[in-house]
């Protein structure tokens, strides 16, 4: 056989190998709906058909607005280490915001593409194309070779066009079913949370129905045998739990009105903030027998504040340190004041919270314990209702917590709110 027939041969194999491969890659990308899994598989079909040193993926990140890797491999097809991850960042960037391929056979010589991380990285031949979804860049697959020049050629550029543009079809499938899949699930969660709500909700609103209903049934049943002083008692009984369901009924709409409005309206006027904690510890008191408010400055500190409002928020982060305080203590409260802030430390000796629901303790209707035998009464919507007023008062709340030990939530207002 001639020299030219045998090279015919060789090309017409090499043809039939890449086809056979890229079929394969097709396939086993129409397969799955797994973003990692096909992203795996992309980098490993590009290790195996192109012979590079190394292969990576990038994508773009709308967020950070940057090409970021998301999986990298070496010859061996193993995951590249963080200190192996640099690449020639300029030419990725370059194929990306251009939608252009680029191939160098000698990279290290080549005035289109040398710059100082090609030199910098000691790269020698480099092939990059870009992943394209209806003609827009979403990323890039990048290979190179810092041993050897003359690694790629056109044919393999071209095929490895092909393999991007169809791993940016399965990458959109990809991300399309993740992304259905994670609606799913939160649709899940948020009847869950629904459910529990309402069975929470329920129950916080028969609590103090029912004993109200029973001290109704003793004043009609025996108004002519109790004494002045055993009925005056019962209506206190009454009043306390109406103020109560009242201030339940208050929280949701006071969630309902933070959920509806854009921003919280505020209606604002100077008061001294000394006297509005006393205030509004006055009911607490009454509340809480076992425990001890103490307010650890007396001396009048000025502030323009809605007074209904962020009484309310300071009401429901001490009533939060009282509840969780089972066994009494004291609840101490101090105020310290610089140029620029006003900070509310309110202290608690309770059972504290554990790390991990310290983010959450914020959030709209979060329970510690949600179970049905909790311990502890509540809806789950006084801090959050704390946390909305204070922002909207341009200040923020911080908590430090120890197991066993209490915590300790920082009220942080600015002295100009307006």
């Amino acid at each position: 056989m001639s020299k030219k027939g045998t090279k015919t041969r060789m090309i017409t194999n090499e043809i039939m190998e890449h086809l056979s491969l890229f079929y394969e890659t097709v396939r086993l990308f129409n397969s799955s709906l797994d973003i990692e899994e096909v992203l795996n598989t992309v980098i490993d079909k590009v290790i195996e058909v192109f012979e590079g040193e190394r292969g990576f993926v990038m994508l773009y990140n709308k967020e950070t607005e940057k090409l970021e890797i998301m999986v990298a491999r070496n010859m061996d097809k193993q995951n590249i280490s963080e200190l192996d991850l640099s690449i020639s960042m300029s030419v990725a960037n370059k194929v990306f915001n251009t939608g252009e391929s680029i191939l160098s056979t000698n990279a290290m010589n080549d005035p289109s593409i040398r710059s100082k991380s090609i030199i910098l990285h000691d790269i020698r031949s480099v092939l990059c194309v870009p992943i394209k979804l209806k003609e827009e860049a979403i990323g890039v697959i990048y290979t190179d070779s810092r041993m050897m020049y003359g690694v790629f050629d056109p044919q393999e550029q071209n095929l490895l066009t092909t393999l991007a543009n169809q791993a940016a079809t399965a990458i959109e499938n990809a991300r399309l079913y993740k992304q259905v899949s994670d609606n799913f699930k939160k649709i899940q969660e948020l009847e869950e949370i629904k459910n529990e709500f309402i069975s929470i909700i329920s129950h916080e609103l028969r609590t103090p129905i029912v004993p109200i209903k029973g001290y109704i049934y003793t004043l009609k049943q025996y108004a002519e045998v109790l004494s002045q002083e055993e009925r005056t008692e019962i209506l206190d009984t009454i009043d306390g739990r109406v103020e109560h369901l009242s201030r339940l009924i208050n929280d949701l709409l006071t969630v309902a009105s933070i959920e509806t409005e854009k921003s919280m309206r505020l209606f604002k006027e100077v008061i001294d903030i000394t006297q509005l904690i006393k205030d509004t510890i006055k009911p607490l008191k009454k509340k809480y027998l076992l425990h001890n408010f103490v307010l650890n400055i007396y001396e009048p500190l000025k502030l323009e504040v809605d007074i209904t409002k962020l009484s309310h928020a300071l009401y429901h982060i001490m009533d939060n340190g009282a509840k969780f305080s089972p066994d009494g203590g004291d609840i101490n409260i101090c105020i310290n004041k610089n140029k620029t802030s006003i900070e509310i430390n309110i202290k608690d000796q309770g059972i504290g919270i554990k790390e991990e629901h310290l983010e959450k303790i914020f959030d709209k209707f979060y329970q510690v314990d949600a179970s049905s035998t909790r311990s502890f009464e509540g809806m789950g919507t006084g801090l959050y209702i704390a946390r909305s007023i204070v922002e909207a008062h341009k200040g923020f709340i911080t908590v430090e917590s120890t197991v066993g030990g209490g915590s300790t939530f920082k009220v942080i207002l600015p002295v100009q709110s307006t």
